[in-house]
């Protein structure tokens, strides 16, 4: 998403909104969260121990009837579903946008029909997310959900701190910030770029290793074939990974394959600024262009 911004944008800046608002508003939701789980659990007659819910029940069956007890309850019904609603878009549009660029940058010739690209992306999905309208469709929903997201997430989150830091480097990027934005990159986020986030996002992937659990909606248990299939759905996108890395070291020029390795791992001499990201600062024919 901060391929939109200009060039002059303080990134710093917004990284440290992003990770507070993110933060506060989870603090938010878990009150809130908690004093709905204790008012059904009220109106049910059960204690919280004996009231479990979660996911799909909690949006669907557990907020509505909260908001049911509620005076003027047509009026929270509405807006319960509105913060769902919205809540789906913002999840759903930088997932898109990641695949919308990365075709895009891929293939330069779509770039200038973005609604193609747009259009190449949401078919398939939208085709895909019928499966989730028919009979069955909450346990196809439940699957995906369990392993769309593990362990990808995490390992993703690594590689890109591992490639930032040690790769790319944090002298070119602090090089780059200041360049862009003249202020100097805080010690303290290059310590932290290059130990602590990866040192934690390898906590959480071990954790989330340690404590799985096949997946269940409800009282159903997946039989062996689903729990395989919901692997193969996790491993989907980090599949691509080894294959592009592969791809990219044969395609590196070398006469050894040490030399495409060690290759393949520098960065590009020179980068340019799209014009899209600078357009209130050059024109869409002017680049440009620094040595790293």
């Amino acid at each position: 998403m901060a391929g939109h911004n200009k060039i002059k944008n303080n990134c710093f800046r917004d990284a440290l909104s992003v990770v507070a608002v993110d933060a506060l508003t989870s603090v938010y939701i878990g009150l809130a969260f908690f004093a709905i789980m204790g008012h059904v659990a009220h109106l049910r007659g059960v204690t919280v121990e004996a009231f479990q819910s979660s996911g799909f029940n909690l949006g669907f069956i557990v907020y509505p009837e909260a908001v049911a007890s509620l005076p003027l309850p047509q009026l929270w019904s509405s807006v319960t579903f509105l913060m769902l609603l919205t809540l789906g878009i913002d999840s759903m549009v930088p997932c898109l946008e990641i695949a919308v660029t990365a075709l895009s940058d891929q293939y330069p010739s779509l770039a200038r029909r973005r609604w193609l690209v747009i259009a190449m992306v949401l078919v398939p999905c939208s085709l895909f997310s019928l499966l989730y309208m028919t009979q069955g469709g909450i346990y196809v929903l439940t699957l995906v959900d369990w392993y769309a997201f593990f362990p990808s997430i995490a390992v993703f989150g690594m590689l890109e701190c591992f490639v930032v830091s040690w790769v790319y480097g944090t002298h070119r990027l602090e090089r780059i910030i200041d360049m862009m934005w003249e202020k100097t990159f805080p010690r303290v986020m290059t310590f932290c770029l290059k130990y602590v986030c990866p040192g934690l996002l390898l906590i959480i992937f071990g954790y989330s290793l340690y404590s799985y659990r096949p997946p269940k909606y409800g009282d159903y248990i997946y039989p062996a074939w689903a729990t395989g299939l919901g692997w193969m759905i996790s491993c989907a996108s980090l599949m691509p990974l080894p294959v592009v890395f592969i791809w990219t070291v044969y395609k590196t020029e070398g006469n050894t394959i040490k030399e495409k390795f060690k290759k393949s791992f520098e960065p590009k001499t020179k980068w340019g600024l799209s014009s899209n990201s600078s357009a209130s600062d050059t024109s869409h024919e002017d680049t440009m262009e620094t040595m790293l």
